[in-house]
C-alpha cells in the first residue's frame, strides 16, 4: 500500500456550490428558478512539476469532508485496491496521507477493514478537539488527533450497512454520532458510548432502508433531541395505521395510487369487505366506511401501491427512548418527480443551515440531495427521474413540503454527463455557497461554482 499511495496525492472532482435558500428567500416562491443561478468556472492548479497540485490519474474520490473553519479537508481517496482518508491544510492544493490505512486497512496493524468509505466527519468543535470520525460500511471509526490513531467503536447493526454518518456536540459537552443503516434503522450514541437504535420503523414499518441522517443544529440546545433522516420504501404497505373510529367515515392511506384490489383493511383486527364495508379510490387512497367503525378501534391497511417512495422524516424525542418519527413535532415530507410522482430511492445527503429552526418562521428550511433508484452512475437521465436537490419546508401540520430544486436541470446545461446529486452541504448565511457534487464519467474535471441569486 504505502508504496503505491504517495505522500501528496490530487484530488479533483466536479463541485456545484450553491447559495444558502433560507431565510433571505423565505417571501419568495418555495422552487427554485434556474434562471436565478449563475455558474463560475474555477480553474484547477497547475498540474505537473512546475505547479504545486499533485494529480493523481486513476484515483478515485470518495467522501470529503471540513473542519468548521473551512481551514482543513478531508478526504477518502481509493486507488482501485485500498482506501486512505487523507488530509488537506491549504484548501486542497496539496494532501498528505493520515493513519487511516495503517489503523484500519492493514491486516497487521489495523483492523484489516477493506470495505468502501462510505462518510466522513468533522467535530464541529475540531479547533479544540481535532476529532474526525470515519463510517465504512461496516464499522465508525474515530480519531481524536487529526487524523492519527484510529480507533474502532462497537457495531450492533452486524451484518447490515452504514449507510450515513453525522457527528454533533451533546447539551453536556459530550460528542455525539448517528448512523443510518440498512437495517432499517438509525442509531446515536453520545459520549461515545452504547449506540441506541431510534425504533423508526415503529413509526415508519414499511420503510426498507435508511438513506441518511442528521442532527438538527438546535440538537444540544433542545436536551439532545432532533435529528433526520430520509428513508425509502417498496411498493408493499403492511400494517398502516390508517386512524380510529371517531365518528368518523373517511380516512386517506398514506400511499397512492393504490394497485387494484390489492388491499384489505382491518377494524380492530377484523377484515373488512370493499363494496359492502368500505369503498377505496385507487388513484387517490381515500377509504370510506359505509358505516362508521367503532370509536377507539384501530383501522390498519395492507396494500400495494403503484409507486415506491421516498420521505424525509424527523424525530424530536429522547435519544434514549427512540421513536416519534414523522409524528411528534414535524410531520414527514413526502418527495415527489416532476410528475408528481413518489419514486424509491438507493442514496441520500442531508443539509441544515446554521441557523435552522424547524419550529420558525422561514428559516425552517432545509436541504436534501436524493437519487432516485437505479439512477447512481447513469449518465443518461430522464426529466421525470426525481434525482436532484430538494428543499424541505417542514411544518408542525399537514404535510412538510419537499420541493425540486431542479439544480441537475441547471448543472446538466454545462456539463450534459452530470448526473444525480450525490453530497450537499449548506450555511445559513445567505452569503455563504453550499456545496453539491455530480459524478462524471471520468474521475478528473473542472470545478464549477453556483454564485448567490440574484
Amino acid at each position: 500500500m504505502k508504496g503505491k499511495m504517495k505522500g501528496v496525492f490530487g484530488i479533483a472532482l466536479v463541485v456545484m456550490l450553491l447559495a444558502s435558500l433560507t431565510v433571505g428567500l423565505a417571501a419568495a416562491p418555495a422552487g427554485a428558478a434556474s434562471s436565478n443561478l449563475k455558474f463560475t468556472t474555477l480553474e484547477l492548479p497547475k498540474v505537473g512539476p512546475d505547479g504545486d497540485y499533485w494529480a493523481s490519474p486513476g484515483s478515485d474520490v470518495g467522501p470529503i469532508a471540513r473542519t468548521p473553519d473551512g481551514n482543513i479537508l478531508f478526504a477518502g481517496l481509493y486507488d482501485g485496491t485500498d482506501w486512505q482518508v487523507v488530509k488537506s491544510t491549504d484548501g486542497g492544493y496539496s494532501w498528505t496521507v493520515t493513519d487511516y490505512y495503517d489503523d484500519v486497512v492493514d491486516d497487521t496493524t489495523g483492523y484489516n477493514d477493506t470495505t468502501d468509505i462510505v462518510d466522513i466527519v468533522t467535530s464541529p468543535e475540531y479547533a479544540d478537539d481535532t476529532t474526525l470520525a470515519v463510517a465504512t460500511k461496516d464499522f465508525v471509526y474515530i480519531s481524536q488527533e487529526g487524523g492519527k490513531d484510529f480507533v474502532q467503536l462497537d457495531n450492533p447493526w452486524t451484518t447490515k450497512t452504514i449507510n450515513d454518518l453525522d457527528m454533533t456536540i451533546a447539551e453536556d459537552g459530550d460528542q455525539a454520532l448517528i448512523v443510518a443503516t440498512d437495517k432499517p434503522e438509525v442509531y446515536v450514541t453520545s459520549g461515545l458510548l452504547a449506540w441506541t437504535a431510534q425504533d423508526i420503523l415503529v413509526s415508519l414499518p414499511n420503510t426498507d432502508n435508511v438513506l441518511a441522517c442528521a442532527f438538527l443544529p438546535t440538537f444540544a440546545a433542545d436536551d439532545d433531541i432532533g435529528f433526520s433522516a430520509v428513508v425509502t420504501a417498496d411498493t408493499t404497505v403492511t400494517g398502516e395505521a390508517v386512524g380510529t373510529g371517531v365518528q368518523k367515515t373517511e380516512f386517506t392511506l398514506d400511499h397512492s395510487p393504490v394497485v387494484a384490489d390489492s388491499e384489505t383493511i382491518k377494524v380492530d383486527g377484523v377484515g373488512k369487505t370493499e363494496g359492502t364495508d368500505y369503498n377505496l379510490v385507487d388513484a387517490t387512497g381515500v377509504i370510506t366506511f359505509l358505516i362508521t367503525p367503532g370509536d377507539g378501534l384501530a383501522i390498519t391497511a395492507d396494500y400495494e401501491t403503484v409507486y415506491a417512495s421516498t420521505t424525509m422524516t424527523f424525530s424530536f424525542e429522547d435519544i434514549a427512548d427512540g421513536g416519534g418519527w414523522g409524528t411528534t413535532g414535524i410531520v414527514n415530507a413526502p418527495v415527489t418527480n416532476a410528475e408528481g410522482h413518489p419514486f424509491g430511492s438507493e442514496w441520500a445527503r442531508i443539509a441544515f443551515p446554521d441557523d435552522f429552526d424547524a419550529f420558525g418562521i422561514g428559516n425552517n428550511v432545509c436541504f436534501a440531495g436524493i437519487v432516485e433508484a437505479g439512477a447512481l452512475g447513469v449518465t443518461t437521465l430522464g426529466s421525470d427521474d426525481g434525482s436532484d436537490a430538494y428543499k424541505v419546508i417542514c411544518k408542525e401540520a399537514g404535510t412538510s413540503t419537499a420541493v425540486d430544486l431542479d439544480v441537475r436541470g441547471v448543472i446538466t446545461t454545462l456539463l450534459p454527463t452530470a448526473t444525480a446529486i450525490t453530497s450537499v452541504d449548506v450555511c445559513g448565511d445567505p452569503r455563504q455557497p453550499a456545496y453539491w457534487w455530480a459524478p462524471t464519467p471520468s474521475t478528473w474535471a473542472t470545478p464549477r461554482r453556483i454564485s448567490p441569486p440574484t
